[in-house]
């Protein structure tokens, strides 16, 4: 089934791309669940617990690359919206702007 990240509240949307940008310290699958069976649209947490030592704005986390959700909801941009800045109000699955194009690109979507 096809799920359009766009038709989903902000929090179902974020969890499809936690699945792969939100690592953790550790992950462990629920009893009896295999990563298969985690479906979009659907909370992550009912296929696989995220642990995550705590870190705050002044600690960051040693790999933000894996850690793209947590440090947005502790993000400045994300308090002020009232928590409805979600992962596709930037990013676009189905569009990358090329590495000279990115700075421009996300700044007009920050503006």
């Amino acid at each position: 089934m096809i799920v359009n990240p766009a038709h989903l509240p902000g929090w179902l949307a974020d969890n499809i791309c936690m699945r792969c940008h939100q690592s953790g310290d550790a992950r462990v699958l629920r009893p009896g669940k295999s990563y298969s069976d985690f479906r979009h649209g659907t909370p992550l947490d009912d296929t696989v617990a995220t642990f995550l030592i705590a870190f705050n704005r002044n600690s960051p986390p040693k790999d933000p690359l894996l850690q793209y959700y947590i440090s947005m909801i502790l993000s400045k941009c994300y308090i002020a919206s009232g928590e409805r800045l979600h992962c596709i109000t930037c990013h676009d699955p189905h569009f990358q702007p090329s590495a000279s194009e990115a700075p421009g690109f996300f700044w007009q979507k920050c503006l």
